[in-house]
């Protein structure tokens, strides 16, 4: 089975809970994740299939929760956007629609904290504001493959904590001009009494 981390400690799933339905993909499971129900639909869905090797979602949730600690330290207590496939990312060559879920959505359970926010336009919502790896999960459930969470913290909208600076290559230039870009940029930052460190953020692109 692909995109399966081993964990390493205490697991955050307690137990897999008794089936609930029947669908095409799989009857739905209901997890324990620290003392939160989080109901998996669809278990069986591919996110990633190519041939015989498939990734489906129950694969998905299970890997953000082996991994919802660590992730909790880069998107905890900041809003977030979700970016959402709920019909898989590519399967057998075939790219889904994906969309940024901005918003709460309708139905959210009681565990997954909210904040807040203002975009820059001026409109207000509410967004998703993880604090535990029961949200973390919820959200892969609803095929979030991407967590996009703001440079602030939540309650603090005028006292961002993070700069985050874009390394894109542009025409002409690979990976390997931007590492050396970040490099370059890293000193800079550290003479002004910052503390940089590097987050991928696509397949060709890093922050800093």
């Amino acid at each position: 089975m692909l995109f399966r981390s081993d964990r390493h400690g205490p697991d955050p799933i307690d137990r897999y809970r008794g089936p609930v339905a029947r669908s095409e993909f799989g009857e739905p499971r209901a997890l324990e994740i620290e003392g939160h129900e989080v109901r998996v639909s669809s278990p069986l869905r591919p996110m990633w299939k190519s041939g015989d090797k498939v990734v489906t979602k129950a694969d998905l949730v299970d890997f953000y929760v082996s991994v919802g600690p660590a992730l909790l330290r880069a998107v905890g207590d900041r809003p977030t956007t979700l970016e959402r496939w709920p019909g898989g990312v590519c399967v057998d060559g075939e790219f889904g629609e994906f969309f940024y879920n901005k918003h709460l959505p309708k139905g959210t359970p009681d565990y997954v904290g909210t904040a807040e926010v203002t975009f820059p336009s001026g409109r207000q919502a509410t967004q998703v504001c993880p604090a535990n790896v029961a949200t973390i999960a919820w959200a892969a459930n609803l095929g979030c493959v991407t967590f996009h969470p703001w440079p602030l913290r939540k309650g603090g909208r005028d006292h961002p904590d993070q700069l985050r600076l874009d390394l894109d290559p542009q025409p002409g230039t690979d990976f390997a001009d931007a590492v050396a870009a970040a490099v370059e940029l890293r000193s800079i930052l550290v003479d002004v009494g910052l503390d940089p460190f590097v987050k991928r953020s696509e397949e060709h692109t890093s922050e800093l």
